[in-house]
């Protein structure tokens, strides 16, 4: 029977190759948040889809999920400390994800202690694909906005660091629209988190505005916003819908 993270800290399970030099090129452009309606449309999708583990369906052998091209599929984990981590992440390794997002990490250890678990899952699964990835969300509590961890050498699987400034607003307490509350400190945090990726060999990637843009102008300033993050070292972005995704993916004149 599966345990928590913290039952099998000290079962002597190996954890994966933790060397992070010589890491494969982040492969896509974006993620793109969607919900249940979308998994239908999974294998046509040109971004790789982002679900919540409670879009997933359960159980998840009778959606067929397993048979779909799994490096299309990325799952948002609870935190570690959450009473449904335990049955989250079964279901996404059951629906094949190829990455999990692990939000709330406040220290190098939880990126360990979701190494070991996934381990221990694809072992008794003895599945055939490869590892599943995982990306950390680090800044979206205070101790993770407040202390800069070492990502480097954790874990082979740690692919990218995610950040998501509603998240991380939300986290310090600071007003919850793009207002200039706490524009200063949101810089700091999102370029220790940049530093921390480009440190370790990761990718970084922003999460995008949830709203879509309405009018023109905002078409122009979202796009101007990822021209801005690419500039500030950001690799990819999780957009808020396959329309976002669109948008962003398309080329602009010039580009």
């Amino acid at each position: 029977m599966f345990r928590s993270p913290y039952s099998l800290r000290n079962q002597g399970l190996p954890l994966s190759e933790t060397a992070t030099s010589h890491r494969p090129a982040w492969p896509f452009v974006s993620w793109c948040r969607g919900g249940p309606a979308d998994l239908a449309a999974l294998p046509a999708l040109a971004s790789p889809l982002l679900l919540r583990w409670e879009d997933l369906p359960h159980p998840v052998a009778q959606a067929g999920l397993v048979d779909r091209d799994a490096i299309m599929l990325a799952v948002e984990l609870p935190p570690l400390h959450d009473a449904a981590f335990d049955v989250a992440l079964r279901l996404a390794v059951g629906a094949g994800a190829r990455a999990m997002v692990l939000p709330q990490v406040a220290c190098e250890a939880d990126i360990q202690h979701l190494d070991i678990c996934l381990t221990v899952i694809e072992e008794e699964e003895a599945a055939s694909r490869p590892p599943a990835s995982i990306i950390a969300r680090p800044a979206d509590t205070p101790e993770g906005a407040a202390f800069a961890a070492d990502f480097r050498r954790l874990s082979r699987r740690l692919t990218a660091l995610l950040w998501d400034q509603a998240e991380t607003r939300a986290a310090l307490g600071l007003a919850p629209d793009d207002t200039a509350d706490g524009q200063a400190l949101l810089a700091h945090v999102r370029s220790r988190l940049l530093l921390s990726a480009h440190a370790a060999g990761l990718a970084a990637l922003m999460a995008l505005p949830a709203a879509p843009p309405a009018t023109q102008d905002e078409v122009q300033a979202l796009r101007a916003l990822c021209r801005n993050a690419l500039r500030q070292g950001f690799s990819g972005f999780v957009a808020g819908s396959r329309s976002q995704a669109t948008l962003i993916a398309a080329p602009e004149e010039g580009d």
